[in-house]
């Protein structure tokens, strides 16, 4: 595994779940840059920069890299992406830490701004991995739908996770945060089976040996 530098990037490999890339969200952009000069693609999660580090290794200074996550591990990690020179556009997106905020909000500022400029669509490729609730995931979504070009994918991480099954958070303080039928349940599931599953508009896609804990959707109109 190459080392980076950076306050994110130089922590991948040392963190059990962290360390690997998304396989199908680095497949479709390989996919979508042998077909289009130019194209947009958005990480809504970011952790340690797995992906990230893969995807800008595929752009060029054509194309656009969207990132949403707290503002500040934004921030640091356009410092590490610039720091080890990928040549990409990078778009900050990040939220603040208030307890009612989310990347939903710039998502949506994202989707006014694209109906003001009388646009179909911005993304090419999403890839959510966020807060894995249905009030965060199920929203982010719906606007997703909306922001992706017709052709393009959204790539959804973490089906069968709870927080039951998680090992960085106590049973006592989620439970703090969520009734016992939330804290057990699969949520990021639970959203897809509402927002996407029966949506006429989407056509599930699978890519090879597909991770069981993964999802993805393609625009067809």
């Amino acid at each position: 595994m190459k080392k980076y530098e950076g306050k994110l990037l130089s922590q991948i490999g040392s963190h059990d779940g962290l360390n690997d890339p998304c396989a199908e969200f680095v497949s479709i952009v390989k996919k979508l840059k042998l077909q289009e000069k130019r194209i947009a693609v958005a990480e809504i999660g970011l952790g340690f920069g797995a992906s990230t580090v893969e995807i800008c290794q595929l752009l060029d200074s054509k194309d656009k890299y969207y990132l949403f996550d707290f503002q500040d591990v934004v921030e640091d990690m356009i410092d590490d992406l610039h720091n080890n020179h990928f040549k990409c556009e990078i778009i900050g997106q990040g939220s603040s830490r208030g307890i009612w905020d989310s990347y939903n909000w710039n998502l949506s500022n994202l989707l006014i701004n694209m109906k003001n400029e009388g646009e179909a669509g911005m993304f090419d490729v999403a890839y959510l991995d966020g807060a894995h609730t249905l009030l965060h995931d199920g929203l982010a979504m719906v606007l997703l739908k909306r922001l992706l070009k017709v052709g393009g994918y959204l790539v959804v991480d973490d089906l069968n996770w709870s927080y039951a099954n998680n090992k960085y958070r106590t049973k006592e303080e989620m439970l703090d945060k969520f009734p016992e039928e939330q804290y057990y349940a699969c949520q990021v599931r639970r959203a897809v089976n509402l927002f996407l599953v029966d949506d006429d508009m989407f056509e599930e896609v699978i890519f090879g040996d597909l991770n069981p804990y993964r999802a993805i959707y393609k625009k067809m109109k």
